[in-house]
């Protein structure tokens, strides 16, 4: 099944003068992103890096800024019907089982981290967005997302014991950084001139591992981890498989292809999605209108 895809866009550098020639197209950039967000936070989570990227544009934005918000919106648009997949049974890490995936890239001046948190085969957690602080390097960075992800699975931890479905097993978050896991589960002793904020967070993790017995963190390659759609501009082959992975579908199109080829000849739905092609769009004067964005 090959979908349309939405890339983390590299934006021109934004200046005054830029800014103003937005304003004065009357673009509304501002409506238009905020429309994004809830998708983004709801059933679309694949967008959630770009949207992020966007929103940090919000007092700055210039036409090309518009024109990858239009991009995100189409994507929204013409992948529609792909939203989230819940499955019993079928993931297996087990019914009801709470897992994730924290990942971070390292760049200047802060680098941006997301983690996801899945369950029944979907993800029901995810974010991507700028650290608070500076980190000094990949190891840090790593340690910091996975440090915002245990906050959250403290969160859905004691959600769970509240309604009655307690988690007995420690919760399994993924991770694609050897030095980072190592440092959590005290097999490699940090040698960086770490700032205080810094050792407060690794020893809040250990805790968590060695104490609480409620946290176990593993390795996973950066190729199957699904927070990597949340860091980095990825090729459109991997954006689609993580995606898919995110999104629940992969699980059902692997134990259930026939829900899929029953469903290719409902009218409004494109399982191909060439965007030139795809109804969700309506009429239009050219193909190159929508392609350009594609």
């Amino acid at each position: 099944m090959q979908m349309a895809v939405i890339r983390a866009p590299k934006f021109e550098e934004s200046t005054p003068e830029l800014h103003q020639a937005a304003k004065n197209k009357g673009l509304k950039y501002l409506e238009l992103v905020g429309s994004l967000i809830y998708p983004a936070c709801v059933c679309k989570l694949e967008i959630k890096h770009a949207v992020s990227l966007l929103g940090s544009h919000m007092h700055n934005y210039t036409e090309q800024h518009y024109n990858y918000a239009i991009h995100v919106l189409k994507y929204g648009i013409t992948s529609r019907h792909m939203g989230l997949i819940y499955s019993r049974g079928l993931d297996p890490h087990g019914i009801n089982e709470v897992y994730g995936y924290a990942d971070s890239n390292f760049q200047a001046p802060r680098s941006t981290g997301g983690h996801t948190l899945m369950n029944n085969g979907a993800a029901f957690v995810n974010t991507a967005k700028k650290h608070p602080t500076v980190d000094t390097s990949s190891t840090m960075a790593e340690l910091s997302e996975l440090f915002y992800c245990t906050l959250n699975v403290s969160i859905i931890r004691n959600f769970m014991d509240e309604i009655g479905m307690r988690i007995e097993e420690p919760t399994l978050v993924y991770q694609d950084n050897q030095p980072c896991i190592k440092i959590v589960n005290n097999l490699k002793t940090v040698t960086l001139n770490t700032a205080k904020t810094m050792d407060i967070r690794t020893s809040r993790v250990k805790e968590m591992i060695h104490d609480q017995q409620e946290l176990r963190v593993s390795w996973l390659e950066t190729t199957k981890l699904i927070s990597d759609l949340n860091t980095k501009n990825l090729p459109k082959d991997q954006f689609e498989k993580l995606r898919n992975v995110m999104n629940g579908y992969a699980l059902v199109m692997e134990k259930h292809p026939q829900w899929f080829e029953d469903r290719k000849s409902i009218s409004h739905i494109n399982w191909t999605n060439d965007p030139t092609k795809s109804k969700a769009l309506g009429k239009r004067k050219s193909e190159d209108e929508v392609t350009r964005f594609f």
